[in-house]
């Protein structure tokens, strides 16, 4: 029947068919002038139909990058609450016009685009990724959406890059004074004769951290002096103070009684000798206590993330850098007094005494700001200073101490920035590389310390004793770099860049060309690698480090590897296909492909003025110098009052009168003036510049100090002059500075020139200018939307304020088909705080996750909040974030004119203009948390003093896309204001800010466009509608606008309206919440904290408590899809759904995934179903009979069924597994609760494991351990644990009464009294026991209670969302009134796996790594080593572990990415002739597992230890030196495609075809592969290596530090002693000095190797319906990496052979770019376009190629002749280009060096840079040969030869001719007609 009606009408049917495809396809794409072809409906790489494509040929490179899809483990939850933050979304994610599919397999994330038009042959596409975060910003078209021309995005890690130090990072930091203040009385006897005596005492304190406290002391002295001097005492001491404990001192003095006010561990800071045994903190190293540190650490500091990663085969981190730590000085004062009276009587000596003591550890005021210069990564080899802060990290950084050993020492990290490209023909991601090795250090940093101390004595009786000691110490510790005593820092410091050596360069990390071997084998190939240190025996002070490193294979050394200098560099630059370069903003500013910053006025637009010279403000004379007037000389020391600022005609006072006439106030007898500006030169020649002055004076030029009179002195006398001479060039300009003083008295100050035989004068007004104060010039008249006139465009100087000039100004991104990407348009961050400080806990809202706070008083350093008032601030000076795409080149393209792109250069272009609407002027103010609260840093719960509040807040620029510009074509942006995105200031006020919507985009014709303007009718107008629909609440009460969203796209053409009725409508999941920063999982997705398990209204867990992924399968696909579109009306009316599931996965990396499953309960006996459980940790059996539970039982969602899949479902590869209990915690005064302690313990497998209640809960048994920590004894380690917990971090509850604080009552003291007995129990017995007694840290609430284990259903939630099908509607109903049809894939993203011998179905996600939020569940995450971590000797052990994995942060960004998926159609089910379907494996983390090493410390520890020194400690010395390898080898691996298969539906296990790639691998049949990237590779020269290495990346990280820390303490002593002789009595005085220095130092050197592999297709492997092909990689090429030779093998087994001849093997200028730009040499002298001093004409040919453009700073010379010239002193920039003169003709290269006018160039003291290679990088094929011989030949010495002759039986042969040289017309021409310029 229907075939009937459609005969019917078919006519009619065809035409409307017809006028449908002219009016949607065929008028769209003439108006637009688009050139490709296809759906439109086109998504981000990964889809099926372009993995086919790149499997065809093994030569093509499989990781290419054609679209930057959102990836979904950016979703990272630590920037949850970073709403801003320092990027831009409009320049954050790319759609390609030629991408395929809407999902990515691998990932599941769906992608949208939609082509809006062609400008020029350049695609303008709107995208959309799914994935939407709570976090997330809508860009300028709505949330998820985006159109992006191109951009370079920085992930800023650590430290920008381009840092030089001309920024600094500034720190300010303060915390509540550690001040004890104490009196003690006591007495002491001594019996005559007998040197044994009995002392005691007792005293009051008060510390501000801890409140009131009391102490007491015995003790036992022995004199063995004579009986008349002053006698040398050696006692041992016992000291109880309520605060810290018992300490017995075995102490020694000289005739002083040591009185402790409070014990070593205290801020007590008394000078003591002695070691002392604390009952918290156990034996303490034997030294002087004075010095002890009173800062406080960051507790809470918030990593900063940053930057999105566009392709999942490159560059991520598991989790963010942090910026290099600033450390400030502290100051530690000691004060003491002591009152001593007594005497003796007869045999017995009583004494009396009263001592007063304070201590104080503080942050002095001008300590609490500290600003250091900082060094960023390419800028490492000038941070020579010690006082820098370079960019690096440490990891896993531990304090040292020798008992018990620890596993490691800090693991470094150089911080370098990751950068992702943008742009249609263009993408990937790039980082800087080093040639160097080079070393990093702690900047220096340096304590201060004081104490003194008066002790007067008075005797009487018949021995009468006085005296006065005076004891005065001086302490201090530094930490800095490893200076004296170090080889290695010489050998392989960091080096500088001369010719062809780059110290530091940008690359592609996906670059697989070959690698400098010798390099690697200089650093030890792909082993670990530790340094060896020096020490000739134990008694020597002398430990070094060498210039070798132990070579480990595992876990032995194999070989000491020899560092030289020569070695320790790559001395050949790394191959790159992908050249990428920078200029530097001075750089830009000269040769850029726009010397300035343009912006182009909002919504105004005109064609593009070509002025391009900056407004010349020195055309007339001079106004003079610009001076600054101040009360004071010494500013260095007093700094300076400024008082005004006037402009000075000249320098040319002779009374002091007139030098502060006109001044505002009296400047006095003593002050200063600095005069600024810019001296221009009359004529070319020698200038002297002299000043006379009465007083000092100073002259600078371009910033050098030339002259230095800073004296007392008189005018007027040619000996007190200060005098100079430079060139000059007539019309040059130099900054001058000229700094004064004048102290009291006569005042003049005077300054001459003299020049070319004119007589000396005071210079002139009309030769001196103020300072530049112009930035910025505005050009150009554009019309505005209502037709009025403005100005244009505004330029402005690359290098002004804060743009600084090393800053990165430009990125060149040069293609291999020879397009350059020129991304010069650098978008600031200009200010970044981030700050940390105390708060009032009752301010927090544990729910929301924020804190109240008072601004500009709590986040100061005036806190006054809980125990230590603490603040700190970091401050992120400018830094570029973004690199806005430009101008696209061709590679025939010439700047003819010198103005960027415009009309009258040849070649193609297409030209990028934007719109800034927020800068330095009127910067858009960002926060995070995005709220007038902070966020809130909880703290100890059951310790209400101790919590903290943070926020980050920032400035920043805000651009948008104006116009887009080609040859014929011009698209211009309108853009409107917009509700959300409101602008916030740092206190969280928000305000309507300069963010903008985009409105409509217009095409015109650029002829029309030109003559009309906004009059001309656009060929093609796209129009935008939206709404504020997604996450309402954004802007909190300001207005309840939700993020921009895009409800509607139509198209209208030649102004024709009629495309509003058929727009594109666009729809979003239904689960739509509100903003809440805190509501969200550790992967990003949003999540109700009431979903979590267990959580209430009246119960709730937070997401801070419970941050891990639901696994509950329908709350998580509903929560992943919060916000996301789900549905598309086109308009043709046909619809398309999209519905989303959760990502889930089966293993992280290689290791099964693991989860949290709460505990039910714990027994001290096997659990049998029916028995109670208990909550308690531990249970009293008896009264004197505790025993602890070691059964847990835990609740389980898969029931099972016997023991064998309770192990195989759950305990399976489980040794040792992590517990979270949440404990309850005795009361005090500062708070009650619970607190969640982490803890490791092992489980008993062989004492048993099963289930009861039906299978529902299953139990495990844990080995015990004893009182040490050590495997055996009672005691169960999680109370054990939960105990350390309490003593640890809470003493105030573990040791009653020794913290009061300030408002003691009596029930406090009397705790005080109570607690000092205690004291004394616990110093003889355990705490652990006192604490079980009391039933302390015993129960846990099982409602928070957790242990980690694997996941039953090897199928854990998490990652984000997965597309789970897409359907489509054809609409065809409402057409024809039939029923409509639908279309549509589903997708599925399980495999199957033996568990238990029984085959499951299982999730085929694979998590390369797991958050580090929540990443207690990561199985990764397991201890290094399990010990007793005894702070000393006899402490009670505190049980501690470093978590492996080392090298954690080098790991890849967590993401979930799928090893098997299959697409079918919808239509599968019940149906007979069904489709097949098609399947796609990938290769995973899984198979290609990162790998971790280190060495053992123990191997490398040098030390050195006198004992009589140490003990006496006269002159005590412990100096420590150790050594440690790490080593990551990460691969590229995990996503790469393995196969693709097709299978009918009726047979799942015979595919029809098949395709299947082979990586080069150890082992291809190994569960767990490694890539191999040895392979054969052939030169250009046509040798070839069989083993070279392709691929691979091998870097060495070294940090070498030292910590020293010295103590003086000086003692004089004036005693007398008076006795009875008979009648007479006698005075004996007695005066002993002691010296007494005490010495730690601590030196380390730790090295982290990074391999990083990139797999090379080895083989692929096609079958078609039983045919079988196979292709393998036989040769590669050297330069780029690819295979040149390949063989086919078929089932015939007759092999074809296929050689490719690269062009750049016959073609110099198609060649890599890479060989020469950047080439930088300094002083040489070029004459007549020669170079004829600095390089040798080989030099010249080896360095230069034809076409070179090069940047130079050349002195003309000014005086002299040619043979003898005298060069001007301050250099002059130019461009100059290389011309080869024999290219043409033939012959060794001839290279001239010519200006912008071809004429020859001459100048002296040149210093130049490639900014551009003649080299145009183009990579093409010459010739290639098919043959049915191997080319490839052995000869007798076992060297390999390609050989193609008449032997090859050559089947096929092509050959293409290139043309390297070509004449054309002359296209230089004038200058188009520029509109004027406005100033």
């Amino acid at each position: 029947m229907i075939l009937a009606l459609a005969a019917k009408a078919r006519k009619t049917i065809a035409i409307i068919c017809l006028l449908l495809l002219y009016g949607d396809i065929v008028v769209p794409a003439y108006a637009r002038g688009a050139r490709f072809t296809g759906n439109y409906h086109i998504g981000a790489a990964g889809s099926v139909n372009m993995y086919r494509k790149a499997v065809k040929k093994p030569g093509i490179n499989m990781t290419a990058v054609t679209a930057t899809p959102k990836r979904k483990e950016m979703k990272a939850p630590a920037a949850a609450e970073s709403f801003g933050g320092p990027g831009q979304p409009e320049s954050n994610s790319f759609h390609s016009a030629n991408t395929a599919n809407m999902v990515d397999l691998f990932t599941g994330n769906f992608s949208y685009t939609l082509p809006l038009m062609d400008v020029g042959g350049y695609p303008v596409t709107i995208g959309y990724n799914s994935g939407i975060t709570m976090d997330e910003e809508a860009s300028w078209v709505g949330l998820g959406w985006n159109i992006n021309a191109g951009a370079i995005n920085r992930n800023m890690r650590g430290l920008p890059d381009d840092f030089n130090g001309t920024d600094s990072i500034l720190k300010t930091s303060s915390v509540k004074d550690s001040k004890t203040i104490g009196v003690t009385s006591g007495m002491d006897v001594e019996v005559t004769g007998v040197p044994i005596g009995l002392g005691g005492s007792l005293g009051v304190f008060h510390n501000t951290y801890r409140g009131w406290g009391l102490e007491y002391g015995v003790n036992v002295s022995i004199n063995v002096g004579a009986k008349a001097a002053s006698p040398l005492t050696a006692g041992m001491s016992l000291t109880n103070n309520s605060q810290q404990g018992v300490t017995l001192s075995p102490s020694l003095s000289l005739h002083a009684q040591e009185k402790r006010a409070a014990d070593k561990g205290s801020y007590g800071g008394f000078l003591a000798i002695g070691t002392g045994y604390n009952s918290r903190s156990g034996m303490q190293a034997l030294q002087l206590s004075a010095g002890t540190s009173g800062q406080k650490g960051e507790e809470g500091k918030k990593p900063r993330t940053s930057g999105n990663s566009i392709s999942r085969t490159l560059m991520s981190f598991a989790y963010p850098s942090f910026t290099p730590t600033v450390n400030l000085p502290y100051t530690s004062s000691m004060y003491a007094v002591t009152l001593k009276i007594g005497g003796a009587i007869t045999l017995v000596h009583p004494s009396f005494f009263v001592s007063g003591y304070m201590s104080n550890q503080y942050i002095a005021p001008e300590d609490q700001h500290r600003s250091i210069p900082a060094y960023g990564y390419l800028n490492y080899q000038n941070g020579t200073s010690p006082d820098v802060l370079l960019d690096y990290n440490r990891e896993k950084e531990i304090p040292y101490r020798e008992k018990p050993d620890l596993p490691n020492i800090g693991l470094p990290t150089y911080t370098y920035d990751v950068f992702s490209v943008t742009g249609e023909g263009t993408g990937g991601m790039f980082r800087a590389y080093r040639s160097d090795l080079g070393f990093v250090y702690d900047h220096y940093m340096k304590t201060k310390d004081q104490s003194g101390k008066i002790s007067i004595d008075i005797g009487w009786g018949n021995i009468v004793h006085g005296g006065v000691d005076l004891n005065y110490v001086r302490a201090f510790s530094e930490t800095g770099r490893w200076t004296s005593q170090n080889p290695l820092a010489n050998t392989i410091g960091f080096q500088q860049q001369d010719k062809l050596f780059e110290p530091a360069y940008f690359r592609n990390p996906g670059e697989a060309t070959a690698n400098d071997k010798s390099f690697y084998d200089a650093i030890g190939g792909d082993d670990l690698v530790a340094v060896d240190l020096y020490q000739l025996g134990n008694s020597s002070s002398t430990m070094s480090t060498t210039n070798y490193l132990n070579r480990y294979r595992n876990q032995q050394l194999v070989e000491k590897v020899q560092l030289k200098k020569e070695t320790a560099v790559k001395t050949n630059r790394e191959k790159r296909t992908q050249v990428i370069t920078y200029l530097t903003a001075k750089e830009a500013g000269e040769t850029g492909l726009s010397k300035y910053i343009e912006s182009y006025t909002l919504n105004t637009f005109g064609m593009q003025n070509c002025d391009n010279t900056f407004p010349d403000e020195t055309n007339a004379s001079g106004t003079g110098l610009l001076g600054d007037y101040f009360k004071g000389i010494m500013w260095w020391t007093q700094g300076w009052h400024k008082v005004y600022s006037r402009l000075d005609s000249k320098i040319d006072f002779s009374r002091t009168e007139d030098i502060k006439a006109g001044s505002p106030e009296d400047l006095g007898d003593e002050y200063s003036v600095s005069w600024k500006g810019r001296l221009k030169a009359d004529e070319t020649g020698t200038y002297t510049l002299i000043t006379d002055s009465d007083d000092g004076a100073a002259l600078y030029l371009n910033g050098k100090q030339m002259t230095n009179r800073w004296y007392v002195q008189g005018a007027g006398d040619e000996n007190t002059m200060g005098k100079t001479t430079v060139n000059l060039v007539a019309g040059q300009f130099v900054d001058i500075q000229l700094d004064y003083f004048q102290f009291r008295k006569l005042g003049s100050v005077k300054l001459y020139w003299e020049y070319n035989g004119h007589p000396r004068t005071i210079i002139p007004q009309a030769f001196l200018y103020p300072p530049v104060s112009k930035d910025t010039f505005r050009t150009g008249i554009g019309v505005t939307l209502d037709g009025g006139k403005d100005t244009l465009i505004t330029k402005e100087k690359r290098v002004y304020g804060f743009r600084k000039a090393d800053h990165i100004s430009e990125i060149d991104v040069l293609n291999n088909d020879g397009r350059r990407y020129v991304y010069g348009l650098p978008v600031y961050n200009l200010k970044q705080q981030e700050a940390t400080f105390a708060v009032n806990a009752g301010n927090g809202n544990i729910k929301d996750g924020l804190v109240k706070y008072t601004p500009g008083v709590d986040d100061s350093t005036t806190n006054r909040n809980g125990t230590d008032w603490y603040f700190n601030r970091e401050e992120m000076p400018a830094y570029a974030h973004s690199f806005l795409l430009t101008g696209i080149l061709s590679p025939d393209y010439m700047d003819f004119t010198g103005d960027g792109i415009s009309d009258d250069d040849r070649g193609n272009a297409v030209k990028f203009n934007y719109t800034r609407v927020a800068g330095i002027h009127n910067p858009y103010g960002w926060r995070s948390p995005y709220t007038d609260s902070a966020s809130y840093i909880e703290g100890l719960r059951a310790d209400n003093r101790d919590d903290k509040g943070s926020y980050i807040y920032g400035e920043k620029e805000l651009w948008y896309m104006h116009s887009i510009e080609s040859k014929n074509m011009i698209a211009t942006f309108k853009l409107g204001d917009r509700k959300d995105l409101l602008a916030i200031d740092r206190d969280g006020k928000k305000h309507t800010g300069p963010a903008k919507k985009l409105e409509e985009i217009n095409l015109y014709n650029k002829a029309d466009f030109r003559a009309r303007g906004l009059q001309a009718v656009p060929v093609k107008t796209v129009h935008f509608s939206y709404s504020y629909t997604l996450c309402r609440g954004i802007n909190g009460a300001v207005n309840d606008s939700g993020k921009l969203t895009l409800d509607s796209i139509w198209f209208t053409y030649n102004g024709n309206e009629k495309g509003k009725r058929n727009p594109y409508v666009f729809h979003y999941n239904k689960n739509n919440p509100g903003y809440n920063a805190k509501s969200f999982d550790r992967w990003g997705n949003y999540k109700d904290p009431l979903q979590n398990p267990g959580s209430s209204s009246t119960n709730l867990i937070t997401n801070s408590e419970y941050p891990y992924s639901l696994q509950d399968s329908t709350l998580a696909a509903n929560n992943a899809a919060a916000w996301t579109l789900d549905s598309i009306i086109e308009p043709a009316g046909g619809r398309m759904k999209i519905t989303y599931e959760s990502d889930d996965y089966g293993y992280v990396q290689n290791k099964r995934a693991a989860q949290l499953f709460k505990i039910a309960g714990f027994s001290n006996t096997k659990p049998v179903t029916g028995s109670p459980l208990s909550s308690n940790l531990y249970d009293a059996k008896t009264t004197f009979d505790i025993a602890d539970n070691l059964y847990v039982c835990i609740n389980v969602p898969r029931k099972v069924n016997n023991n064998n899949e309770v192990y195989s479902w759950y305990l399976q590869g489980l040794d040792t597994t992590y517990f979270k209990l949440f404990t309850k915690m005795p009361t005090d005064k500062w708070g009650s609760g619970s607190e969640y302690v982490p803890c490791y313990a092992t489980l008993d497998l062989e004492g048993g494991y099963g289930s009861i209640n039906g299978g529902s809960t299953i139990w495990v048994k844990l080995k015990s351990i004893d009182n040490d920590g050590n495997a055996g004894g009672p005691y169960s380690p999680l109370a054990k644990a939960a105990i350390q917990f309490l003593r640890l971090n809470l003493p105030s509850k573990a040791y009653p009464g020794s913290d009061i604080g300030d408002d003691a009552g009596i029930a406090d003291q009397v705790k005080v009294v109570l607690g000092m007995a205690g004291n004394i129990i616990n110093m003889f017995s355990s705490f652990d026991n006192t604490a079980r007694n009391k039933g302390w840290a015993k129960t846990v609430d099982l409602s928070r209670t957790f242990i980690r284990l694997n996941n039953p259903f090897f199928k854990k939630y998490g990652g984000g969302l997965r597309v789970k099908s897409i359907v489509s509607y054809d609409h065809w109903s409402a057409m024809t009134k039939q029923k409509e049809s639908v279309y549509g894939q589903e997708y599925l993203y399980t495999t199957t796996r033996l568990v238990n011998n029984v085959k499951e179905t299982i999730s085929s996600g694979v998590a390369v790594y797991e958050p580090v939020l929540g990443g207690e569940e990561n199985p990764w995450r397991v201890p290094v080593k399990q010990y007793g971590e005894q702070v000393a000797a006899l402490a009670p052990v505190n049980l501690g572990y470093t978590e492996e994995p080392l090298g954690e942060s080098l790991f890849p960004a967590p993401a979930v990415g799928y090893s098997k998926v299959r697409v079918r159609s919808i239509h599968t089910k019940n149906t007979r002739s069904a489709n097949g379907y098609t399947e796609t494996n990938f290769y995973t983390a899984y198979d290609f597992p990162t790998l971790t090493e280190k060495t053992n410390l123990a191997d490398q520890k040098r030390k050195y230890k006198p004992a009589l020194g140490s003990f006496l400690h006269i002159d005590a010395k412990y100096f420590l030196a150790v050594s440690q390898g790490f080593k990551v080898e990460l691969n590229d691996m995990h996503g790469k495609i393995r196969s693709v298969a097709t299978y009918p539906e009726t047979d799942p296990e015979h595919y029809i075809t098949y395709t299947e790639n082979f990586y080069h691998v150890d082992d291809v049949n190994a569960e767990f592969k490694h890539l191999n990237n040895t392979v054969p590779a052939i030169t250009l020269q046509g040798a070839i290596d069989p083993a070279a290495s392709i691929g691979k990346d091998v870097e060495l990280m070294t940090d070498m530090r030292e910590q020293r820390a010295v103590t003086h303490a000086y003692n004089v002593n004036l005693n007398t002693d008076m006795f009875a002789a008979g009648i007479l009595p006698w005075l004996i005085p007695s005066l002993l000095n002691l010296a007494q220095r005490d010495e730690n130092k601590f030196r380390s050197v730790a090295v982290t190797k990074v391999v990083n592999r990139h797999g090379i297709v080895d083989s692929v492997r096609a079958i078609d319906k039983g045919s079988r092909v196979t292709t393998s990689n036989m040769l590669y090429s050297s330069e780029s990496g690819e295979p040149v030779l390949t063989g086919t093998q078929n089932e015939y087994n007759a092999p074809i052979y296929h050689f490719t001849y690269p062009a750049d093997w016959m073609y110099d200028g198609m060649s890599g770019a890479y060989k020469n730009v950047g080439f930088v040499t300094g002083d040489i002298d070029i004459k007549q376009g020669k170079v004829t001093r600095g390089l040798t004409a080989a030099d010249v040919a080896a360095y230069f190629a034809s076409g070179d453009e090069i940047l130079i700073w050349s002195s003309p010379k000014t005086s002299g002749d040619d043979c003898n010239p005298r060069p001007a002193t301050y250099p002059l920039s130019g461009k100059l280009w290389a011309v080869d003169a024999t290219a043409i003709s033939g012959g060794d290269p001839d290279i001239y060096f010519v200006d912008a006018k071809g004429a020859p160039f001459t100048g002296y003291n040149i210093s130049l840079k490639i900014i551009r290679s003649g080299r145009k990088n183009i990579s093409a094929v010459a010739g290639e040969v098919t043959m049915m011989a191997n080319p490839l030949k052995k000869d007798a010495g076992g060297a390999y030869h390609l050989v193609i002759d008449n032997n090859s039986k050559i089947i096929n042969a092509a050959v293409t001719e290139f043309k390297q040289h070509w004449k054309v017309d002359d296209a230089r021409k004038a200058r188009l007609i520029c509109a004027p310029n406005e100033q």
